[in-house]
């Protein structure tokens, strides 16, 4: 890994409410914020300084999946715990907009990225291939089956 330069201290701080907390009270300077606390943040005239989205930087993602009436109650939590329903929309929004593909497949470039970083470390990670890690067969078969366009109302 390519060291920082002895002018930038990383810490960690914790989770992304906390790092909006030590910004606050002038313990950091920066920080790596996730949804919805970087909405809070520009609320409170902080600047975003780059944007994961937009730097072409492919990684593979967690996903969740739940029963509706879970969500639904977790998602009131959130609300009650956020106290504005305005984030999580705004968090929705985004995801569902420039994150998310409509038809899960899983990201080929996503696995290499992991690859890459690996094989700094561990040399049989170099030159493997990333495909070789995927099964997208299930996805496929909901895909060609019509039923994620027929979701979408297409």
């Amino acid at each position: 890994m390519t060291p920082f330069p002895d002018d930038v201290q990383m810490i960690q701080v914790g989770s992304s409410p906390a790092l909006l907390t030590s910004l606050d009270k002038g313990g950091i300077d920066a920080a790596v914020l996730d949804m919805p606390t970087f909405f809070l943040a520009e609320d409170k005239g902080y600047r975003l300084l780059a944007e994961p989205g937009e730097m072409d930087i492919v990684y593979l993602q967690s996903t969740l999946e739940s029963s509706r009436s879970f969500l639904r109650k977790k998602l009131r939590i959130q609300s009650e715990q956020e106290r504005d329903v305005r984030y999580l929309e705004l968090s929705y929004n985004l995801l569902a907009s420039k994150y998310y593909n409509e038809t899960p497949y899983p990201s080929i470039r996503g696995v290499q990225t992991i690859l890459d970083f690996v094989a700094q470390d561990e040399p049989k990670a170099k030159g493997a291939d990333p495909k070789s890690f995927v099964d997208e067969s299930f996805v496929r078969e909901i895909d060609e089956s019509g039923f994620i366009k027929a979701f979408y109302g297409r």
